[in-house]
């Protein structure tokens, strides 16, 4: 029998177009399944970053102290902090004071660093775009928070990121890149340095804010038990889960953006985590890690390093804080009804694992 030429067979169109509705279907069904896709759309957020590293070194050394007022009253509380805190030169009120800040603003390195800041960050409107689509999704989840003043400066290579009240100051010197001439000189080992870039700042920020909003509550039988006894190290699995649940929390603020910033895990370091997870659980089970209260033993899993020493040289540093993640996603996914916030103030940690049905 002679085939009508450019006729198809029915039966052939309906069975494409019946796949075809299920792809979309699974397509659309998989996106609503996303815990991080949510609606912004009607969140306005407007945040932009003041620069009291450009403020502070505007002005001649000898100048410097006449426009302290100004700064004082622009920058407010944090101007404090940062003077106390941050750079350590004491209150500005004081009669010391404005020596120390002649010599800080005129110090050598100082001043270089100032001139390597100024070029890595003469535009910094991608980092206040992906902040204001990171506070867009924190109004989304707590609308009765405020959004805080960012503040940039230059710290003098201290703490990357700080909160103070309603303030969030970002230390641009932390962020000049890891092939940055300065950090070699200070001894900052290559892999802390690999983070030390402007990508990382804004969910360095959103961390911070995790951390303030929530810390860490040992438990009270178990607080002190390791070899400091000042230290809240509580339990690894306590610490695994808090941290993890840190991780979900800059995850939710920052749905885009990629894993390995979220975690500042190289992408072969995230590939060997996620091929080796089960392999990492077995043996945290089978070594009964998970209730050590050895201040040692959780450092090894939690805390910056190379690499997990009871793991192999591929594995990253801090890969008990990539389990704890992986733990509580498995939880907010098997119990759909808890929101995030719910997540974030439960402290029962040891529920959470086993509400999780966590088996890698």
């Amino acid at each position: 029998m002679k085939k009508t030429k450019g006729r198809q067979n029915p039966y052939i169109m309906h069975r494409r177009l019946i796949f075809i509705v299920i792809v979309i279907y699974v397509f659309i069904a998989g996106c609503k399944d996303d815990p991080f896709d949510v609606d912004i759309s009607d969140i306005d957020v407007d945040i932009e970053i003041k620069r009291l590293d450009h403020d502070l070194f505007a002005y001649d050394p000898e100048e410097v102290c006449n426009h302290v007022p100004d700064m004082a009253t622009k920058y407010g509380d944090f101007f404090e902090v940062y003077n106390y805190s941050i750079i350590k030169l004491g209150g500005y009120n004081t009669k010391a004071y404005c020596t120390y800040l002649q010599d800080f603003v005129s110090d050598f390195m100082i001043s270089e660093i100032n001139e390597e800041c100024s070029k890595v960050f003469e535009d910094i409107g991608d980092i206040e775009g992906l902040l204001n689509d990171a506070f867009r999704h924190y109004k989304y989840y707590y609308p009765e928070r405020e959004v805080p003043e960012v503040i940039s400066y230059i710290s003098g290579f201290n703490q990357s990121v700080v909160t103070s009240g309603n303030y969030l100051g970002i230390s641009l010197d932390k962020y000049l890149g890891s092939s940055c001439r300065f950090y070699p000189q200070l001894g900052i080992p290559k892999y802390m340095r690999y983070r030390m870039h402007r990508g990382m700042v804004v969910a360095d920020c959103m961390t911070a804010v995790a951390q303030r909003d929530y810390e860490f509550m040992p438990d009270d039988t178990l607080a002190g038990a390791g070899n400091a006894a000042d230290a809240p190290q509580d339990n690894l699995l306590n610490n695994m889960i808090y941290r993890g649940r840190i991780m979900y929390f800059v995850k939710a603020m920052l749905p885009d953006h990629p894993d390995s910033l979220i975690f500042g895990f190289t992408g072969k370091q995230l590939q060997w985590c996620g091929r080796n997870e089960k392999n990492m659980w077995m043996y945290l089970i089978e070594k009964k890690m998970l209730f050590t209260t050895e201040y040692m033993d959780i450092k090894r899993y939690i805390d910056e390093a190379p690499f997990t020493t009871t793991f192999t040289k591929e594995s990253p540093g801090r890969s008990g804080v990539w389990i704890g993640w992986r733990i509580v996603c498995s939880y907010m996914k098997n119990n759909p009804d808890v929101t995030l916030q719910q997540l974030m103030e439960d402290t029962d940690y040891q529920k959470i694992l086993q509400k999780s049905k966590y088996n890698p």
